[in-house]
């Protein structure tokens, strides 16, 4: 008999099913297989040597000819499966390469998910996202940037509101949880990323049409789950523009809580 492949211990199994066998039971790291009076015990191992599942085949009591079919079986639904697998996976892997490969021209934006709320970090006119840290939250700061970089002091912060995109623009998100597991989900965005707290995550979309889509989160996040709830507005350009000079910046925030707390001093002596 010509020497084959070796086999992997499923492939067998598969190959004696052809035969007619079925398989009666699992016993520890073999499985027994029966057809009619007629039994085996397969080894249930990753590789089968070729003389390993000869002897199996002839156990069986099949003869010489269908033992190469066997034989022939194992090795083709091991290389069907591989072809399956292949063709499976290689256009996924086109698709997710266009999928976390950003476009140089897109627009970021952060997104922080907490309970049960979302909020918003866009650029200021420097361009350039400020760096944040969670250990960094308070009442004041309530997206945790850090206030010694300059990069974050003119960030637009929309807390709790509906976020706002230009038409035909790339846009790459940032995904950010200050608390537990959340998902930014858009359905008509068709794409979605879960939100890891301590990491960030993001994905890339290109708004084609204007309107008012609404945000939920996909992701079991605790008791007020379902209202964690807003919207996404994409709207043409000039009106974007036009709704962003309206936002306040992290540096004007800041000044409110700054004034805000030494008024309440005040007030209090």
């Amino acid at each position: 008999m010509p020497r084959l492949p070796r086999v992997s211990g499923p492939d067998a199994v598969r190959a004696l099913q052809r035969l007619g066998f079925e398989v009666t039971r699992q016993r520890g790291s073999h499985i027994v297989m029966r057809r009619g009076t007629a039994g085996c015990v397969v080894p249930n191992h990753r590789e089968i040597k070729t003389g390993t599942l000869a002897g199996v085949l002839r156990q069986a009591g099949i003869s010489a000819d269908r033992r190469n079919h066997a034989f022939t079986a194992a090795v083709t639904a091991k290389a069907e499966t591989g072809v399956g697998v292949t063709a499976l996976l290689v256009p996924g892997l086109f698709v997710w390469s266009r999928f976390v490969n950003v476009p140089s021209d897109a627009t970021v934006v952060e997104v922080v998910g907490q309970q049960w709320q979302w909020s918003f970090r866009l650029p200021g006119k420097d361009g350039k996202l400020g760096t944040s840290d969670t250990r960094d939250v308070t009442a004041e700061n309530p997206l945790g940037v850090i206030a010694k970089d300059p990069n974050g002091q003119d960030d637009v912060v929309v807390e709790a509101a509906d976020l706002h995109l230009p038409v035909g623009k790339p846009v790459k998100m940032l995904l950010r949880s200050i608390d537990v597991l959340h998902d930014f989900y858009v359905p008509e965005f068709r794409a979605k990323m879960d939100m890891i707290p301590g990491s960030v995550t993001y994905y890339w979309f290109t708004p084609t049409r204007t309107g008012t889509f609404d945000v939920l989160c996909a992701e079991l996040c605790g008791a007020a789950h379902a209202q964690m709830r807003s919207k996404v507005v994409v709207e043409e350009e000039k009106d974007y523009h036009a709704w962003l000079e309206k936002q306040r910046t992290f540096a004007e925030l800041s000044a409110q809580g700054n004034v805000a707390k030494a008024s309440y001093k005040t007030g209090s002596e």
